[in-house]
């Protein structure tokens, strides 16, 4: 019985440990999540656009951390800030404007071509 309860002992060492980092993992992970789904429910991307240019400091683009992604549409920017009005309405209609990321976009005139590139910057939990 005294061996038994040693052991026992031993491993509750290295499991404790193990199941506190487990749940922090997990719990990251899962903010992580929430703020990829946030930023694709708030801030969708304009549909057409080709990503040109993407850099995040977290483990992917749009979770935890800040991100900034170029993107370039051959559509005007009236259009494209005419479909984000439309959205940003819709979204007000479904009371659902507010979550955990600080998004932004703007835009600017595509300097290779005719049409404009669209930036999103995206910072969660930071």
């Amino acid at each position: 019985m005294t061996t038994r309860r040693r052991r026992l002992r031993q491993w509750s060492f290295l499991l404790v440990p193990l199941f506190i980092v487990f749940l922090l993992l997990l719990g990251f992970l899962s903010v992580d999540q929430l703020c990829l789904n946030d930023a694709r429910r708030r801030l969708p991307i304009y549909p057409g656009a080709v990503l040109v240019e993407e850099t995040h400091n977290g483990l992917r683009s749009r979770g935890i951390g800040n991100t900034l992604m170029v993107y370039r549409s051959s559509d005007g920017q009236e259009t494209i800030e005419a479909w984000y009005q439309e959205h940003q309405i819709e979204l007000l209609k479904a009371r659902r404007q507010l979550g955990m990321n600080n998004l932004s976009n703007w835009y600017a005139p595509d300097e290779q071509g005719s049409g404009t590139l669209i930036y999103y910057l995206s910072q969660c939990v930071l």
